[in-house]
């Protein structure tokens, strides 16, 4: 399999290249961004990866030379064309070697639809969406499992409003901030909707509710659908948004904004942006909150100021460790500690080492999806990070 990715900080442009080595932080960003975009850099040797269950796969890095801040730039300005045409070329080449399953880095599901731009036929492509779910999902639970209120930052992003549907059972309300940028109030209100309607899948599913879903189950109109046997997969989401609205002004459950003043409110929070510099502050953060991180290892870490505070605990999420805890890939993830991988490495290799393609991207990060793509990585050896 293919995983084609780039440079996340300025140390692993080093790694991959050691002519690099001599140039400071500023000058190899620089240097990167003065090149032109379709320059590769050299395709890493394979790494073989063993399943405890058996099976094998090798794994093919193919980099592309590109910052996070150029990535952000493109998707602000509306070329992420130019970034698909290069991924384009780079997913071509890893089939022509061979590879017929290709993840995407971190951050270039989000400038290529999760792949579903590239028409590269013969070959499965994800950008690992469903695993960084599941597992910073089951992150945040461990390290936070008595939090009534959640917040998640990028919440109108694929990722983010994954994160915040599947908590509906967890958390008794959910603050969902965007990034302000013109298509983001729509984005937050597709959001605030998946909500509603993961919550109302889980009412009609029956059994014990908790969080929101239970909440959400005493309100007339859900109770009078649920009498009625409607499904939870029927479209009811704007009528439930609709129905709050007119009841309380504004949904007791669903915060959605621009605004970062409402974290305060959140005992756990995600920070699911895709900025290429810290969001957060620590004057957003209420007093002993967990912060799970999907962006700690690039420019967009939002550590040093969570560990600023003594009280605040900070977690990264969408990382796994190879329960052997065999060094993976480390041409590419000298930044982590031995045996950890980011979900977007992990799920093109747990469905090739499956030989299944049902977790791949571009559809919705449903419920059935995410945990099936997380049995997969545990049946392979991967566990989600605890820290």
């Amino acid at each position: 399999m293919g995983l084609v990715a780039y440079p996340l900080t300025p140390d692993a442009l080093r790694d991959l290249d050691p002519s690099l080595a001599d140039l400071g932080d500023d000058h190899l960003l620089g240097y990167a961004r003065r090149n032109e975009l379709l320059k590769d850099l050299p395709t890493a040797a394979p790494v073989r990866v063993d399943s405890p269950e058996g099976t094998s796969v090798d794994v093919t890095v193919y980099p592309l030379l590109v910052t996070p801040q150029q990535l952000r730039e493109y998707q602000v300005s509306g070329q992420t064309f130019l970034i698909a045409l290069d991924l384009d070329r780079r997913v071509r080449a890893a089939r022509a070697d061979g590879c017929d399953t290709i993840g995407l880095g971190f951050g270039l599901g989000g400038v290529s639809g999760h792949g579903a731009v590239l028409r590269v036929p013969g070959v499965t492509v994800t950008a690992g969406s469903a695993l960084a779910v599941g597992s910073a999902l089951a992150t945040a639970r461990q390290a936070a499992p008595g939090a009534s209120t959640l917040a998640v930052v990028g919440g109108g992003g694929r990722v983010g409003s994954a994160l915040a549907a599947l908590s509906v059972g967890d958390v008794e309300k959910i603050v969902l901030v965007g990034s302000g940028r013109p298509d983001a109030a729509e984005r937050l209100r597709a959001a605030e909707h998946r909500i509603y309607q993961e919550a109302l899948s889980l009412i009609a599913a029956g059994g014990e509710l908790t969080g929101i879903a239970a909440a959400l189950a005493a309100e007339p109109p859900v109770a009078r659908w649920l009498a009625e046997g409607r499904s939870g997969e029927q479209p009811s989401a704007e009528a439930v948004a609709a129905h709050l609205h007119e009841t309380y002004g504004s949904s007791p459950f669903v915060v959605a904004t621009d605004d970062l003043q409402p974290v305060r409110q959140a005992q756990l929070v995600f920070s699911a942006h895709s900025s290429p510099v810290p969001v957060l502050d620590e004057k957003y953060l209420a007093d002993g909150a967990v912060v799970c991180d999907l962006s700690f290892f690039g420019t967009g870490a939002e550590s040093a100021k969570v560990t600023s505070r003594d009280d605040l605990r900070y977690v990264r999420g969408g990382l796994l460790c190879v329960q052997d805890g065999k060094s993976v890939l480390s041409d590419v993830n000298a930044w982590l500690s031995r045996g950890e991988l980011l979900a977007g490495a992990v799920e093109p290799i747990v469905i090739a080492l499956s030989g299944s393609d049902g977790a791949a991207d571009g559809g919705p990060l449903t419920r059935r999806r995410v945990d099936t793509v997380v049995d997969l990585a545990r049946r392979h050896g991967f566990e989600p990070v605890a820290s």
